[in-house]
């Protein structure tokens, strides 16, 4: 793996507090071996503001089609012309924010709050073809532009790059292709995600990662939201290119007392506790937390 993504979806405030603070993710990255750190924005405007303000940061843009397809991912998808024109919209303004690492293309998931039936998951490719297909048309191409892969099975994120490979100029979009509905299939008691219906299903990923099939304009693979025990299992893959987290979040939210208590410091800025989770889940989701990584932390925070 060549690099890690942090999804800061914090407050404005928590938000530029960690990405001010780079130097110390670049210490671990030093210290511990650890894949190149980097964030992963959404086309919100206090966001994308901040990313304009350290532009050589390494930084990605997610479509964030969460914030902007409000419609009920249980049952059949039924998205509006009023959605897709608000939704390109605004994240190609974001996409001309700066200079981007790569920027997801516009995708659906497969799952609500469990997988769909495979009748909806086709159709659901199939929409995603359909977007990636009009951004393009609409807007050109550009290697920042990263084609998403969606299905549950194996066979099906093949049928979605055999759409892309058969109808989209590959060799002119981002070398690496992203993978999508990952970030539900964890085994967390922290995840509300699917409702913990399609958790721990990875099996996707070996097939995914040894088919040459995937390879013949591409270098690699990202994984959206992959759980950290994954990411360590398969991080050695030379096709495993990069993997990205918004759990710091979680740790935030329920862990940060512990951590603070573990590494002997207080902190009571909000600010600093968000930046501590976020330091903590590089680590986590990358190499663990041994007893050498908690030192080394210690000693970043000084």
């Amino acid at each position: 793996m060549r690099e890690f993504y942090l999804a800061v979806r914090a407050t404005n405030k928590q938000a530029e507090h960690v990405v001010a603070n780079y130097d110390k993710f670049l210490v671990l990255q030093k210290e511990l071996n650890l894949p190149t750190p980097g964030f992963l924005m959404i086309p919100r405007k206090d966001l994308i503001r901040i990313a304009t303000e350290y532009p050589d940061i390494p930084m990605a843009l997610d479509n964030s089609a969460f914030q902007f397809i409000r419609v009920d991912l249980n049952v059949h998808v039924d998205i509006t012309e009023d959605m897709i024109v608000k939704w390109f919209e605004n994240l190609n303004r974001a996409q001309r924010a700066r200079e981007w690492n790569f920027v997801a293309l516009p995708d659906i998931p497969v799952h609500g709050r469990k997988f769909v039936k495979a009748r909806e998951r086709l159709y659901r490719i199939q929409l995603t073809f359909e977007l990636h297909r009009r951004y393009l048309e609409t807007y050109g191409y550009d290697r920042q532009l990263r084609p998403v892969l969606q299905g549950y099975t194996p066979h099906e994120y093949h049928i979605s790059y055999y759409l892309y490979y058969e109808h989209l100029e590959l060799a002119r979009l981002n070398p690496v292709l992203a993978v999508g509905s990952v970030c539900v299939r964890k085994n967390s008691s922290l995840t509300l995600l699917a409702d913990g219906k399609a958790r721990g299903k990875l099996d996707f990923m070996e097939p995914l990662l040894n088919s040459d099939e995937l390879y013949q304009y591409q270098i690699g693979l990202h994984f959206f939201g992959l759980h950290g025990r994954f990411v360590r299992k398969w991080k050695d893959h030379t096709r495993f290119y990069s993997s990205d987290s918004g759990a710091a979040g979680s740790v935030f939210k329920y862990e940060i007392k512990d951590i603070m208590k573990r590494i002997g410091i207080q902190l009571d800025n909000e600010n600093d506790k968000y930046l501590l989770a976020n330091l903590v889940q590089y680590i986590r989701s990358t190499i663990g937390m041994s007893q050498n990584s908690w030192e080394v932390l210690s000693s970043v925070l000084g």
